[in-house]
């Protein structure tokens, strides 16, 4: 018994190599790329983040949905629809969150808009926008603070 333990546990630490592997061979080590995904560390260290980030700051998506749904159809809205939009983002976030730190070393299919490879493997989000908080989506200036010079 303790032998099949062995066993399966050299199969998967070889299947985990096979696939770090192969996923350095898919990276474009393309100088043109955009900024964060220049290298297998940046991929997978980026992709860690972020997934770090879902977890922690993913109750954000209840008021920020909440301020959305507010600014575009109302104070009613937002308090019915747009509460429950954001426990829906929020849970989301949170899943996709745990998806990303449990595989930030691994490349993913059907990752849309990957900056790297386009659609198909890869290390992009599944979530868009990447991040909880954004300068285009943080309407309560607090992370982001406005100057002059944005728009």
């Amino acid at each position: 018994m303790k032998f099949g333990k062995k066993i399966l546990l050299a199969v998967l630490l070889f299947t985990m190599v096979g696939l770090e592997l192969s996923a350095v061979d898919n990276v474009n080590f393309n100088k043109e790329e955009p900024m964060g995904y220049e290298n297998y560390w940046n991929c997978i260290s980026r992709k860690l983040g972020r997934g770090i980030s879902n977890v922690a700051f993913g109750a954000l998506e209840v008021p920020l949905r909440i301020f959305q749904v507010q600014f575009e159809e109302g104070g009613i809205a937002a308090l019915c629809w747009g509460s429950l939009n954001g426990v829906g983002y929020f849970v989301a976030r949170e899943v996709i969150g745990v998806m990303d730190v449990l595989t930030f070393f691994t490349p993913l299919p059907f990752t849309p808009n990957d900056p790297v490879n386009g659609v198909g493997w890869g290390y992009g989000p599944v979530f868009t926008p990447e991040w909880v908080l954004t300068p285009e989506t943080d309407p309560y200036n607090t992370v982001y603070k406005k100057t002059n010079y944005q728009n």
